[in-house]
């Protein structure tokens, strides 16, 4: 299950949009939806304001969109080309796969060999999944008092102490010499 909010420009002259959508993800989230929300925003400044876990994936407009505009002097076919990409019409186009555990602990290169041989895929880059720090990973596994009391102040204050948000590292086309880990997954094309 996914859940897409895009920015709103229905109203251009009331409450920003990405307020709007922001409130929208937030309201959404709060039903605690067993999907992912990925959102849509026009400007990098509210991305602060994006806190909830269910929330994984925010495309700033202004950034990809300005980058293709950009391109589209210096070289005009890139724009053009990045968009069949991201269409994904007939299997091709962009895509994140597994990595299958016999590649653990080897080369960057000798992975992109099995996806092109195998697969007809070509390797990308590497998404390492990173999990987020918490709490937990400075106070002690004892049951002493002000350890007792610094996890008591934080439910007290209804903070979270145990965050499952991940965070993804993202190696485009890492050297041939990177070494595979467990918690890497590949973006093929």
């Amino acid at each position: 299950e996914q859940i897409i909010l895009m920015y709103d420009t229905s109203k251009p002259n009331s409450t920003p949009s990405d307020e709007r959508t922001i409130i929208a993800a937030h309201n959404i989230a709060y039903f605690k939806p067993k999907g992912k929300i990925s959102l849509q925003l026009k400007d990098e400044k509210y991305l602060p304001n994006i806190q909830r876990e269910n929330i994984h994936n925010v495309i700033i407009f202004d950034q990809v969109g300005g980058h293709l505009l950009a391109n589209c002097t210096l070289n005009p076919s890139v724009p053009q080309f990045i968009q069949e990409l991201l269409k994904y019409k007939d299997g091709l186009g962009f895509q994140e796969e597994a990595i299958p555990s016999e590649f653990i602990g080897k080369s960057y290169e000798e992975l992109s060999v099995y996806f092109r041989e195998k697969w007809k895929l070509i390797l990308l880059g590497i998404v390492t999944t990173e999990p987020e720090f918490s709490i937990n990973d400075i106070l002690s596994d004892d049951t002493s008092n002000i350890d007792n009391f610094i996890k008591r102040q934080f439910e007290l204050s209804g903070k979270n102490l145990h965050n499952s948000k991940d965070r993804n590292n993202i190696k485009i086309k890492p050297d041939s010499d990177y070494i595979i880990l467990d918690t890497d997954r590949a973006i093929v094309l």
